[in-house]
């Protein structure tokens, strides 16, 4: 297996916490003294939900129930030892979504104040926090195939004029190859692992007008139409999808993931279909505790890359190169450093743009337009014809090599 490539984009400016030794320093749990839960009266304790892997739980405490801004992360570790996340980050999100038969990894989207890419919620790359390495990285976050042999993602995309729609992005583990299956306009699209390469994706047809089910293979790239209707749920014991057609009495129906063959649901089978939440980061849980005689954890931030480019004898880390109707296209501002390429301001509108780019010495330049590059997730990406024409013919692209930065060994878990 892959080793996961990241090096450090606060090189030396936060310091990872060894939490094991900030724990061993607390005399007792801070969340049953008598003397605390009197100071704080007016004190409220939000959400509770526990990762499944570490068995680490995460609460929002409020001075009262007004005082957002002065909110403070709270995480107790399985031994039930407390300590508080650095007040540089946001709260990680529970990942309340049904994926089908898929493998989620202990990795919560969070915010970075003051860091690039902190307020992006709708879209990789952004910041999640990693509770196995007990790091924050910034990159792609997928969701596995039960074999692990496909992954997905969604980035925000520009294929529309704006910034309403997505990409949906697989992964092979195996070749590394990142490749866009489609864009969609779906805020919030269903998406549900069958088995090791096929995903069942719930989208809005904008052009029939009706919600539509697609049948996608990471494998070979194919998406196929299943049928006009909307995804229900999904049973992960029975590998069984719930869904109902457009039609008026919406009458459910069930697909058996490995055979494909669909029957007319029981009224009571609906209810295993129902999806697990892990938590809710709203609601209010009796916890009664000071943040103030907390340790503080400060992760360490890292940048997570999927693939590297190699010119000559130059190899620069990329975040993702991406496939896009059958062409390499790579990210242009990792060029900028590693290649010596220099890029214009950006001229037009968001749908028919222009950039200038060019070599170093000015010899040879281009102009990037939609028809020789994209941009994904606020990211412009151009190909290897572009580069070739700017003096880079012997360009190649492939898994990243590099090794994970040494992280702090001690665990909160």
């Amino acid at each position: 297996m892959k080793k996961i490539a990241i090096s450090a984009l606060l090189s030396g400016a936060i310091a990872a916490a060894s939490l094991t030794g900030a724990f061993a320093a607390s005399a007792s749990d801070p969340s049953t003294t008598a003397t605390q839960a009197a100071a704080q009266d007016l004190s409220i304790v939000r959400g509770g939900f526990t990762d499944p892997i570490t068995g680490m739980q995460f609460f929002t405490w409020y001075p009262d129930e007004v005082s957002f801004e002065s909110a403070v992360t709270v995480v107790k570790n399985k031994e039930g030892k407390w300590f508080k996340l650095n007040s540089q980050f946001g709260g990680p999100s529970p990942n309340n979504y049904n994926m089908g038969d898929g493998i989620r990894d202990p990795e919560y989207g969070i915010n970075v104040k003051d860091m690039p890419d902190w307020y992006s919620f709708f879209g990789d790359p952004r910041y999640y926090l990693q509770l196995q390495d007990q790091i924050v990285f910034h990159g792609l976050s997928f969701y596995w195939s039960p074999d692990r042999k496909y992954g997905y993602t969604l980035v925000s995309s520009a294929e529309d004029g704006g910034w309403g729609g997505k990409s949906l992005l697989t992964k092979n583990r195996e070749t590394g190859e990142i490749r866009e299956m489609l864009f969609t306009s779906t805020k919030y699209p269903k998406l549900y692992w069958l088995d090791s390469s096929r995903l069942l994706l719930g989208v809005f047809n904008p052009k029939e007008r009706k919600n539509e089910i697609l049948l996608l293979d990471a494998a070979d790239g194919s998406v196929k139409h299943f049928g006009y209707g909307t995804l229900k749920g999904f049973d992960p014991v029975k590998k069984e999808t719930l869904f109902v057609y457009n039609e008026p009495t919406r009458t459910p129906y069930i697909m058996e993931a490995a055979s494909g063959s669909i029957r007319k649901a029981a009224a009571t089978e609906l209810k295993r279909f129902e999806p697990k939440y892990m938590g809710s980061n709203y609601d209010i849980v009796d916890i009664k505790i000071n943040p103030d005689t907390l340790e503080e954890w400060t992760p360490q931030i890292v940048t997570r890359y999927e693939q590297e480019l190699i010119s000559g004898d130059k190899i620069i880390p990329l975040q993702f190169a991406v496939t896009h109707k059958g062409t390499l296209y790579i990210p242009v501002k990792p060029l900028t450093s590693g290649l010596g390429l220099v890029l214009g301001e950006k001229k037009g509108t968001a749908r028919d743009y222009n950039f200038s780019l060019q070599s170093a010495d000015g010899r040879a330049r281009v102009v990037l337009r939609p028809n020789n590059s994209i941009v994904l997730s606020g990211r412009l990406f151009t190909t290897r014809g572009v580069l070739s024409s700017l003096g880079f013919a012997d360009v190649r692209i492939q898994e990243a090599k590099q090794s994970q930065e040494t992280q702090d060994t001690n665990a909160a878990t």
